[in-house]
């Protein structure tokens, strides 16, 4: 999904939620959709600054530089020495454990293999549907 798209509809959400009712009509108590919804992006927040992710101090600047994040990349350049099999195996493994894919390898100086990797930048808000995004929008949503 585009970014820009994502982030207009942040936007939007933000704009359409500031000061809104915590409580729709004719919910009995229950809370808004778009509290529910934004509810689960504090929760991610949240879950970002226990993992150790550098996050600013607002859910919402932090909500906007997540998103721009969804669809980058990061690389690695790692340089492995050629030994037995087994030897190049578990390290292989200990990088895919922490999501790196090799997408090429050269041979470097002598008994070296140099290893480029990649793996998707870190988005937490990536995992939220945009069904879900729709409820932070009056009329958005399922109408649950």
């Amino acid at each position: 999904m585009n970014k820009s798209v994502i982030l207009g509809f942040l936007a939007l959400a933000l704009s359409s939620t500031t000061g809104c009712s915590e409580k729709e009509p004719g919910t009995e108590g229950k809370p808004s959709r778009a509290t529910q919804a934004w509810k689960e992006i504090e929760k991610l927040y949240e879950k970002a600054k226990e993992a150790g992710d550098t996050t600013p101090g607002d859910v919402v600047d932090w909500a906007k530089r997540d998103i721009q994040r969804i669809g980058d990349w990061e690389y690695r350049v790692v340089t492995v020495a050629t030994a037995g099999d087994d030897v190049l195996e578990k390290r292989f493994n200990e990088l895919g454990r922490d999501r790196w894919e090799i997408f090429w390898v050269e041979r470097f100086q002598e008994g070296n293999l140099r290893l480029f990797l990649k793996r998707p930048a870190r988005s937490y808000l990536k995992s939220i549907p945009l069904s879900g995004l729709s409820k932070l929008v009056p009329g958005g949503g399922d109408g649950q």
